[in-house]
């Protein structure tokens, strides 16, 4: 996909009072504004596929602003970010600088109580961070403040709902984050994960073509490619989308679900292992990691949403490779279904498995094979057993039955050899029960045909049988071809 290019304007500030420069321009043209530096610029290339370029952002000062370092004490935070921030932007203003070019502003001042974005959730693009000791640089702290600055809001986990809850994306910094040393040309700090798929959705970073996404009634088989990495080859989806539409009947809450692999390796290098992440995204618009704070699934591990359900289990993770296989499948009521290891398909109805006992059973149900979807063994383990579905065996003494008189006709109807309780009808009237003789005068009606032969014809009476949890089933009464 194309490069999605945000320029940052890296605005370098100094209070009145302290004239020191933390370090030389340059260190913040490699941070921020050149590849291959192992800086944020490459961070934010990597860890959105390749598709995030601030390669074009650029840095400006140091500058004096016309305040002293005790201003920034007095102020009132993180109300008082907006000050700060406006004061970088006064001394960016008084050099003559045109900010108006970049889509977002970090003002980086030489001293500083407080600091971060702006706003959470207001204007994105308004950063301010405090550098003071040049032997340290906290690129974890400083990729999640740009993260709002791209408008990104804090990530979370559910039951409870936790804010900073998801270990596995950099908008939970610093509560839950999987975290590692780096230094960066001599300075030491923290750096930390990549971004699951709600924030790459957010940042337009999501190639075309590489989310898996259902309709409802499906099993199907996926690999997935990891997050935060750099494309070493397609070898799957980037990640699974479940839609509150991708379920029969829609899910109500209008919650959606992804389903993500992390790799132990580049940023993710701090995560425990490669595993799989499922996220819930709210109709609030924000994630939440499944089913709590610190969760991730491996290999032969399972989960289920809540009603609709829809299941996912981990069946391989190639490290190797750099791949995750996982089933997804839902059980709709009146799709069917069948386990990996056994013949039977069955039918999902009002929460049970109704097994089908034979093809003609699943064809009488106006189903083909083509219908049935594989889930993997034990999927269908909790659903109690509903009632058989055989076909109904239907036939009729005499054979043929006479017309124009009166005549005891038996239809007899069973099913694996048991009969069965059901009605007679003929032309759509009842006239007898299975099983049972009744005498029923069976008439056949002569008709002209359309001119210009206009020749006869005859029309004979039509039965079916209907048997409770059973489709009508037609009755041959062996009328012959007049």
């Amino acid at each position: 996909m194309p490069s999605i290019n945000w320029p940052w304007a890296i605005v370098l500030c100094k209070y009145n009072d302290m004239p020191a420069e933390t370090r030389p321009a340059d260190f913040y043209w490699d941070m921020f504004a050149r590849n291959g530096t192992g800086g944020l610029c490459d961070f934010w290339r990597v860890i959105t596929s390749g598709a995030m370029d601030i390669s074009s952002s650029a840095v400006f000062g140091w500058f004096t602003m016309t305040h002293a370092s005790a201003e920034a004490k007095a102020l009132q935070y993180p109300a008082g970010r907006a000050t700060l921030f406006q004061w970088g932007l006064d001394a960016a203003h008084a050099a003559g600088i045109n900010l108006a070019p970049f889509r977002a502003i970090l003002v980086l001042q030489n001293f500083g109580v407080d600091h971060g974005a702006v706003t959470i959730g207001g204007n994105p693009g308004e950063v301010v961070i405090v550098h003071a000791d040049p032997n340290a640089f906290e690129c974890g702290f400083v990729g999640h403040e740009m993260g709002h600055g791209f408008g990104l809001p804090h990530s979370w986990s559910a039951n409870p709902d936790f804010q900073y809850g998801d270990g596995w994306d950099l908008m939970s910094w610093q509560t839950s984050t999987f975290n590692f040393n780096v230094t960066f040309e001599g300075a030491s700090g923290l750096a930390t994960v990549g971004l699951n798929a709600r924030n790459l959705e957010a940042l337009g970073a999501v190639p075309p073509g590489r989310v898996w996404q259902p309709t409802p009634d499906f099993s199907g088989t996926v690999t997935l490619d990891p997050m935060s990495q750099l494309p070493i080859g397609n070898h799957g989806s980037l990640f699974a989308k479940i839609l509150p539409t991708s379920t029969r009947p829609v899910r109500a809450n209008g919650s959606s679900y992804t389903v993500e692999f992390h790799q132990k390796a580049g940023w993710d290098q701090g995560i425990p292992a490669d595993v799989v992440t499922i996220h819930e995204i709210r109709t609030d618009t924000l994630s939440y990691l499944q089913p709590t704070r610190g969760s991730s699934f491996i290999q032969g591990q399972t989960f289920t949403t809540p009603a609709p359900a829809v299941s996912v289990l981990v069946t391989a993770i190639d490290s190797t490779l750099g791949t995750a296989t996982v089933r997804i499948w839902d059980l709709p009521d009146g799709s069917l279904r069948k386990e990996d290891s056994t013949p039977n398909v069955y039918l999902i109805q009002n929460g049970t498995k109704r097994w089908i006992t034979s093809p003609a059973a699943l064809f009488a149900l106006g189903k083909t094979w083509a219908d049935v979807r594989v889930v993997p063994d034990g999927a269908l383990a909790g659903l109690p057993a509903g009632a058989n579905i055989s076909v109904l065996n239907v036939s009729v003494t005499p054979f043929p039955v006479p017309v124009g008189r009166t005549v005891s006709v038996t239809v007899k109807v069973t099913v694996d050899n048991n009969p069965v309780a059901g009605v007679v009808k003929v032309d759509g009237l009842q006239v007898g029960t299975t099983n049972t003789p009744f005498t029923h005068t069976f008439n056949r009606i002569r008709k002209i045909g359309p001119p210009p032969d206009r020749e006869p014809y005859f029309v004979y009476p039509s039965g079916d049988v209907e048997v409770p949890g059973y489709p009508a089933t037609t009755i041959d009464f062996g009328f012959p071809d007049i």
